[in-house]
C-alpha cells in the first residue's frame, strides 16, 4: 500500500493506495495505512509531515497491543536514525532536527501512551526483550512513566529478574538511569545475588562498566547503600581493564570519583560547545554590569563543565555563580507542555552530583532553555540582578532555575526559584 500525504482528506491514489490525512475519525483504511507506515518507518523513508500524519492517526484510533508496540519500534527505529544520521552534523542543525522529532512524538504520545505502556507490561505474553525496547524508546524520546507505568514495569521485571543474564540486567539498570525509574528492592536484591554467580560474565567491560557507571548514577539518585554494595562486589573487576574505549574511560572516571574509589589516570571530561544561545545570555548579564569569562577548568577534574562563570558586578566581583544552560536532552517530557524543562533527566542529575562533589564549595545554576530564552528576550537590567541577589546568598552546590509562574512580572520581588539539586539537603527531582 502506498503512503501518500496530501492537505484534503483521505482520498485514493492511482494505485489503489490511501494517504494518512487525519480526521476527527480515521477510517480502517487510514489506520491499515499508518501501521504499515510505522512498520516500515525509517528517518529516510519519511518526513516530518508524513511522520505527524500517521501520529495523528495514532491519537484517534484503537490499536491492539501488538500493534501497539510495532508503532513503538518504528518509532524507535525512527530516533535511532535521527541520532545516528546527525551525530557528525553540526551543533545547531542537530540539535534542531534531534528537537523537532522529539517534541513531534511527543505532542501524540501523552497520556495515551502511558496508558499503552502500563497495559503492555501487565501483558502475560510481553517478553523482557520487548520490555527493554520500551525502556529504550522511553530514554531515546525522554518520555517520563507515570506512576503506574513504573509499577507495572518494575512487577514485570521482578518476575522475570531471575531468569535474565547479567548484561540484560545492566541494560535495565541503564534505561533506568535516563528515566529516573526506581528499581525495586527485588531488583537489588536479585542483581547482588547474579554478580555473586557471575564471574565469567563481570570479565567483559561491555558488561562490567556500564553496570558499575550505572550504579553510581542510581545512588545519585536514589540514594541507597544497596548500591554502593553492590558496585562494591565489581570494583575489582573494573580496575582489571587494559585498555578501555573512550567512553569506557569516561565511565569509570565517573565511576570512580562517585564511590571515592582510586583515582585513575584518565583523560579529562571536556565540552567544547559554545552556543549562540550561551553567548547571548552571558551578553545579557554582562550589559546589567556583571563581568562573565568562560573559565578553562571552573570545576575540578571536570574541564570545561560549565558554559560560562558570572563573576559578579564589574570593579566589585562578588563570589562567582557558574551557569549551566540546558536543552530538551537534560529533561524528561510526559506530554504535558506546562511541565516542559521542570524534570532533569536522571543522567543531568547524575553529572550535577559529580560537579558538587568535584567541587563542594562552588555554586552552579543548572538554567532552561526556556527561562534563557525569556530572560534574553526581555533583556532588563532588574532582572538580571534579581537573578544575581537571589544566587549569591546561596549556599554552596547546584541548583536547577525554576520560575514561580509563567509570567514575569516586572516588581522587586524575585520571579525565579532555585531548586538544590545536589549538595547539602538538595532535592533530586525525582518521583
Amino acid at each position: 500500500m502506498n503512503i501518500l500525504v496530501k492537505k484534503s482528506e483521505i482520498t485514493n491514489d492511482s494505485d489503489g493506495g490511501n494517504s494518512l490525512r487525519a480526521v476527527s475519525r480515521p477510517t480502517p483504511e487510514q489506520k491499515q495505512a499508518a501501521l504499515a507506515f510505522f512498520e516500515n518507518l525509517s528517518h529516510k523513508n519519511a518526513s516530518l509531515e508524513q511522520l505527524e500524519n500517521a501520529l495523528q492517526v495514532f491519537s484517534k484510533s484503537y490499536f491492539t497491543l501488538e500493534e501497539n508496540m510495532t508503532i513503538i519500534r518504528g518509532l524507535l527505529k525512527h530516533m535511532k536514525g535521527v541520532l545516528s544520521s546527525n551525530a557528525q552534523a553540526d551543533d545547531a542543525d542537530s540539535f534542531k532536527n534531534i528537537t523537532k522529532a522529539r517534541n513531534l512524538v511527543d505532542q501524540y504520545w501523552g497520556k495515551k501512551g502511558q496508558g499503552i505502556v502500563k497495559a503492555i507490561a501487565r501483558s502475560e505474553n510481553l517478553t523482557i526483550d520487548t520490555l527493554d525496547q520500551i525502556l529504550e524508546f522511553h530514554c531515546l524520546y525522554g518520555f517520563q512513566m507515570n506512576d503506574d507505568a513504573i509499577q507495572a514495569v518494575n512487577k514485570k521485571i521482578e518476575n522475570e529478574i531471575h531468569g535474565l543474564p547479567l548484561k540484560k540486567l545492566g541494560f535495565i539498570a541503564r534505561h533506568a538511569v535516563a528515566i529516573k525509574l526506581p528499581l525495586s528492592p527485588e531488583f537489588q536484591k536479585s542483581l547482588l545475588e547474579k554478580i555473586k554467580r557471575s564471574s565469567r560474565a563481570l570479565r567483559d567491560p561491555r558488561t562490567t562498566v556500564p553496570l558499575a557507571w550505572s550504579l553510581a548514577a542510581l545512588d545519585s539518585i536514589f540514594p541507597t547503600e544497596q548500591y554502593r554494595k553492590i558496585a562494591k562486589m565489581i570494583r575489582k573487576p573494573c580496575g582489571r581493564i587494559p585498555s578501555p574505549t573512550r567512553i569506557q574511560e569516561q565511565q569509570l572516571r565517573d565511576i570512580d570519583f562517585w564511590f571515592g574509589w582510586d583515582q585513575r589516570d584518565l583523560k579529562f571530561r571536556a565540552s567544547e560547545v559554545n552556543s549562540k544561545q550561551e553567548r547571548a545570555l552571558a551578553k545579557f548579564f554582562n550589559d546589567a554590569g556583571y563581568e562573565t569569562t568562560k573559565l578553562e577548568q571552573a570545576i575540578p577534574f571536570f574541564k570545561k563543565a560549565i558554559d560560562f562563570t558570572i563573576l559578579g558586578e564589574k570593579e566589585q566581583f562578588a563570589q562567582k555563580i557558574h551557569i549551566e544552560l540546558d536543552g530538551p536532552s537534560h529533561y524528561l517530557i510526559n506530554g504535558n507542555t506546562n511541565d516542559a524543562f521542570t524534570q532533569l533527566n536522571g543522567n543531568t542529575i547524575f553529572r550535577s552530583g559529580l560537579t558538587n562533589k568535584a567541587a563542594p564549595d562552588e555554586r552552579v545554576v543548572r538554567i532552561p532553555a526556556n527561562i534563557a530564552r525569556m530572560m534574553i528576550k526581555q533583556s532588563q537590567s532588574s532582572l538580571a540582578k534579581q537573578f544575581m541577589n537571589h544566587a549569591s546568598r546561596l549556599e554552596p552546590g547546584v541548583y536547577h532555575l525554576q520560575l514561580k509562574s509563567e509570567k514575569v512580572q516586572g516588581s522587586n520581588d524575585t520571579p525565579f526559584v532555585f531548586e538544590k539539586i545536589a549538595g547539602d539537603n538538595s532535592q533530586r527531582l525525582c518521583h
